[in-house]
C-alpha cells in the first residue's frame, strides 16, 4: 500500500494509468447524476436493499466513480462505515468533492483485491460488465467479505434502454 495524493493506493502502479478512461466522463456524471431519473432512483433501490439485508459494520463500493452512490448510502444508513474505491485517482479526486468526511476513499484494482480488512458488504453498481475477468472479481469480493457478508451488484439489463447517459457512465 502506498499513499498518493492523500489516497491509500492498493494498486499504485495503476493509479495514474488511464488507458481507455476519460476523466471528463466522470466530471460529466458528477454534474448530472443528481438530476437523472435513473441515478436518483437506483440510489433509492440500493439504499433499500442494504437496509433490508441489514448490512453491518462496513461496506465497500468498488468502482464508485464520482461517489454518487456511496455518498447517498452514507447519508441514509446509520452505523455502517462506508468506503468507496476506484482504480484511477482522477475519479477519487472528484469523489472527494462529493462525500462527507465519514466516507473513506481508496484506490484499488478489483482484479487484485487483497485488502488488510474484510467487509460486511461489497457493492459494484454498473461496474462488472466493464471487466473481462468478472469471475475473478467476484471471487475476490467473496474473499474480502466477513462471515455472512453480502455482495450487491447491478448491471444493465436491456440494450433497448441504453442511452447516451449510459455511454458517459
Amino acid at each position: 500500500m502506498k499513499n498518493i495524493d492523500g489516497f491509500d493506493c492498493y494498486s499504485p502502479e495503476l493509479a495514474m494509468k488511464n488507458d481507455g478512461f476519460d476523466p471528463g466522463s466522470v466530471e460529466l456524471l458528477f454534474k448530472v447524476e443528481n438530476k437523472s431519473f435513473w441515478f436518483v432512483n437506483r440510489n433509492e433501490i440500493i439504499t433499500h436493499l442494504l437496509k433490508k439485508y441489514d448490512v453491518k459494520a462496513n461496506f465497500l463500493e468498488v468502482g464508485c466513480g464520482s461517489a454518487y452512490v456511496i455518498n447517498h448510502l452514507s447519508l441514509n444508513i446509520q452505523n455502517v462505515k462506508f468506503t468507496g474505491s476506484e482504480i484511477y485517482l482522477e475519479g477519487l479526486k472528484l469523489a472527494k468533492k462529493r462525500v462527507n468526511n465519514t466516507v473513506d476513499l481508496i484506490q484499488l484494482d478489483a482484479l487484485d483485491l487483497n485488502l488488510p480488512f474484510k467487509y460486511g458488504g461489497i457493492g459494484a453498481f454498473d461496474v462488472i460488465e466493464h471487466i473481462t475477468e468478472d469471475e475473478l472479481v467476484l471471487e475476490n469480493f467473496y474473499k474480502n467479505l466477513t462471515p455472512n457478508g453480502l455482495i450487491f451488484i447491478s448491471v444493465p439489463q436491456y440494450m433497448f434502454m441504453w442511452s447516451q447517459e449510459d455511454d458517459y457512465a
